[in-house]
């Protein structure tokens, strides 16, 4: 990725390591937790460099763990509306409030950029299967972005 890197680091020893590939585990201690913290060497002008981009969840791809843009799978997700909520609002004191309306994402689940993020990490690692366990919106959109 051009001017940003990521290190994991284990919640638990403090190992840390560049990411190349993600972790399953602390190679040190076995830890399965393992935090991401990005370095942005060259800072964006996030306003100015989005001018342009598809309107999907990859136009902050900068910010995303895959490495070659030839792995990412994309059906659009992301630029899904944000919803006024006047009466919520008006019921809660807030006279700002929007819901974000993941329903109108590709496969009408709101796991869509999750899908498309997994699917594009597992192509780049060459994985070729995956098992998820679902009882709806996993299940979807997983499929489809597998599919």
């Amino acid at each position: 990725m051009t001017g940003v890197s990521i290190k994991l680091s284990c919640t638990s020893c403090g190992y840390a390591e560049p990411y190349t590939i993600p972790l399953l585990a602390c190679p040190e201690c076995g830890n399965t937790n393992m935090d991401a913290a990005y370095d942005l060497h060259e800072p964006l002008d996030w306003p100015k460099a989005l001018i342009g981009r598809p309107d999907t969840m990859w136009r902050f791809r900068e910010l995303l763990p895959v490495h070659d843009n030839r792995h990412i799978l994309s059906m659009g997700e992301g630029g899904t509306p944000l919803l006024h909520a006047t009466s919520l609002g008006a019921m809660l004191g807030l006279k700002h409030l929007y819901i974000k309306d993941e329903r109108q994402g590709p496969t009408g689940s709101f796991k869509d950029r999750q899908a498309s993020l997994m699917i594009s990490s597992l192509r780049e690692q060459g994985i070729k299967e995956l098992v998820v366990a679902s009882t709806g919106n996993v299940a979807i959109a997983y499929s489809a972005y597998a599919a």
